[in-house]
């Protein structure tokens, strides 16, 4: 049944979404991005992000319009608690609270407070936002992993997405994908040091920038 509704999830609210995002990928990519314009962290974790902003968005779009059915068929009464905190942060109180009492009606369900069992059944189910968002990870770790890596100037990914790499990618690409990480975290030292000595506004913006880039470098955009 999860299996049905991701799929629905998938075709309906994420598909037409990704035309949008695709056709404006060359300009919008950080993926495509050098350094100098992008200074991401980790360029896989700001193309997650990106998306799961643009999903929750269209998300929002489509429970407006919607009747009930939607809700049903794609599986949106699995939404993460994690997604209902940033579906209401982006969108208006009416459209929320239509969400939110379809939610309620979920949990109750047919015989009420009276179905213990029925209250948890919903909430054991995958997060479709969750899911897809997943596998967009799984396909950005794949276009580095599956090809022969060359060592390019500039920030590299995350240490969550460079340990999920290595362990896709060749064994001859690891070695120059380890010392691409290496490089990426020596290029934001040698910025951070200027904070050490230069005024923070008026240091280059590479070297602002690199506070939370390190932290994102080191942590992955959790």
């Amino acid at each position: 049944m999860m299996e049905c509704c991701c799929n629905g999830f998938m075709e309906s609210t994420v598909a037409a979404m990704m035309e949008k995002i695709e056709s404006n990928r060359d300009a919008s990519d950080p993926m495509k991005k050098d350094a100098a314009e992008a200074q991401e962290g980790c360029p896989i974790c700001e193309r997650i992000w990106n998306v799961q902003f643009d999903t929750l968005a269209q998300l929002q779009y489509r429970v407006g319009r919607e009747d009930e059915n939607y809700l049903e068929t794609n599986g949106l009464y699995a939404i993460c608690g994690k997604h209902l905190r940033m579906f209401n942060r982006i969108t208006s109180s009416g459209i929320s609270s239509k969400l939110l009492r379809y939610l309620i009606r979920k949990s109750l369900g047919e015989d009420g407070m009276n179905d213990i069992n029925g209250i948890f059944r919903e909430y054991d189910r995958k997060c479709p936002v969750c899911e897809y968002l997943e596998s967009v990870d799984r396909e950005e770790v794949r276009k580095i992993a599956d090809v022969p890596f060359e060592n390019t100037a500039g920030d590299f990914v995350c240490l969550d997405h460079l340990k999920n790499i290595l362990a896709a990618t060749f064994a001859e690409n690891r070695q120059t994908i380890v010392e691409a990480y290496a490089q990426s975290l020596g290029m934001l030292s040698d910025q951070l040091k200027l904070l050490e000595t230069e005024n923070y506004y008026q240091a280059p913006g590479e070297a602002r920038s690199s506070l939370w880039r390190t932290v994102e470098k080191l942590t992955g955009r959790k």
